[in-house]
């Protein structure tokens, strides 16, 4: 939205509309629209029915969130979501194996012929960076011991697995974590690490070092939302409204939910929070963060499979 661009209601059409000098009067999004209405759009969910006397106000809020607090927003992460049922984090470490060359993406080649690649972490980037530093003056020309969740090979002839250098307690995860210099990601089979990955991710979010720095991502911002698309980020901020579509339900971000920030939950994730006696709908109005790929879905998206990948958050 330019700078000149403003949000006006309609009430007799019931909508938010954008204005300015190059573009007199586009609608944006409808805050009230019927149940008929509703089913013939794309299934992102309804925006909750916003009373009379806040729609003007509704209309305004949408129209400031691209600079001020909501941009430079500060959090901090907390525990409150309950982790998924039944999985456990591997600890069946194997037989030490020599680290011969870690590759540039952050791989490690061993002297079997394997590559393994770190379970459960997202490290943005290549090359020689400062992950790329402290992985090999870690692992390289040394033993490590390996923790899989499962065998098999990814599409790029790698596995995965926890790895812990041979006699140390700490994991190389533990240790980037710890860093800034990777994000915990949840993915099947080391879904019962992310609360250690979590603690692990704390002294470096607190210091705000690596990764930290510019993270969680202001949901409300979307042009810092939008430029994370295809990358696995955090992005937080105040739930607006929840939204509820045939096969997904929504936690939206802002009052336009056809184009702001949206976490896009299947089912199992509403099942799965029920049944830890957490109600979809109590999420509305707390401050969430949603880690995972941003997608574009007429604006800025996360798709969530797994409860690891929502977590509470304090404003700071």
């Amino acid at each position: 939205m330019g700078s000149a661009a403003k949000l006006r209601y309609h009430p007799q059409r019931r909508t938010c509309r954008r204005e300015n000098a190059d573009q007199k009067i586009r609608v944006i999004g409808a805050l009230r629209m019927s149940s008929q209405a509703r089913e013939s759009l794309p299934d992102r969910g309804q925006v909750a029915t916003i009373p009379a006397r806040r729609r003007g106000a509704g209309c305004a809020r949408a129209s400031g969130i691209a600079g001020g607090v909501l941009a430079g927003i500060s959090l901090t992460l907390a525990a409150g979501l309950p982790s998924h049922a039944g999985e456990i984090c591997p600890d069946n470490f194997g037989v030490p194996v020599r680290v011969e060359p870690v590759d540039r993406f952050g791989d490690l080649v061993l002297a079997d012929g394997a590559t393994v690649r770190l379970a459960g972490l997202s490290v943005p980037g290549a090359g020689e960076t400062r992950q790329m530093t402290v992985l090999r003056e870690a692992a390289l020309g040394r033993e490590v011991v390996l923790a899989r969740a499962k065998d098999g090979k990814d599409r790029y002839g790698r596995a995965e697995a926890l790895v812990r250098v041979n006699g140390e307690a700490t994991t190389l995860q533990a240790a980037l974590l710890g860093e800034g210099l990777a994000l915990a990601r949840p993915e099947p089979g080391y879904l019962g690490c992310m609360e250690g990955f979590k603690a692990a991710e704390a002294p470096a979010r607190q210091a705000r070092r690596g990764l930290w720095a510019d993270r969680p991502v202001a949901a409300r911002d979307e042009a810092r939302a939008g430029a994370q698309l295809g990358q696995f980020t955090i992005l937080a901020g105040r739930v607006l409204s929840v939204g509820n579509g045939r096969q997904v339900d929504y936690l939206n971000f802002g009052p336009v939910w056809r184009q702001d920030t949206t976490a896009r939950l299947g089912k199992p994730v509403r099942a799965a929070l029920e049944q830890a006696g957490v109600p979809l709908e109590s999420l509305s109005g707390q401050w969430l963060a949603v880690r995972g790929v941003v997608v574009e879905a007429g604006g800025p998206a996360i798709d969530v499979r797994w409860i690891e990948q929502l977590e509470l958050a304090g404003a700071r």
